[in-house]
């Protein structure tokens, strides 16, 4: 009985552990931020110099991101996105580029919440 009990806190502990290092669709923020970084080179012709420069600022808005959700801080996400465009406006530094941009990530947001289908967005 005592090894089972012992057993069973293991597993419980090891799936905590586990959860904690994954986030949002099973992936890491590392493995987020270079995911929509390609995608939004696939979408969007930027500097390949910059790619490097912008999935850091995806990671960090990521990672900033799963700290306020685990505190349950939902109103405190809108802030870390603007600051996230911020950082991506300056690593741009091209308008056009920019508002390229700002229509890719609108289309992420409505892929999201169901308003764009997955064909709809140009691979």
């Amino acid at each position: 009985m005592r090894i089972l009990f012992i057993s069973l806190m293991a597993l419980i502990m090891s799936t905590g552990v586990f959860a904690q290092q994954k986030t949002h669709m099973g992936m890491s923020t590392e493995e987020r931020a270079k995911t929509m970084t390609n995608r939004l080179y696939n979408d969007v012709k930027l500097d390949p110099a910059k790619k490097e420069s912008i999935t850091a600022a995806f990671n960090e808005y990521y990672t900033q991101m799963q700290i306020t959700m685990d505190k349950k801080n939902i109103d405190g996400i809108q802030g870390l996105a603007k600051e996230r465009d911020e950082k991506i406006k300056k690593i741009i530094d091209n308008e056009q580029n920019y508002q390229q941009y700002l229509s890719f990530m609108e289309k992420q947001k409505g892929m999201h919440k169901g308003q764009v289908k997955p064909m709809d967005i140009k691979k």
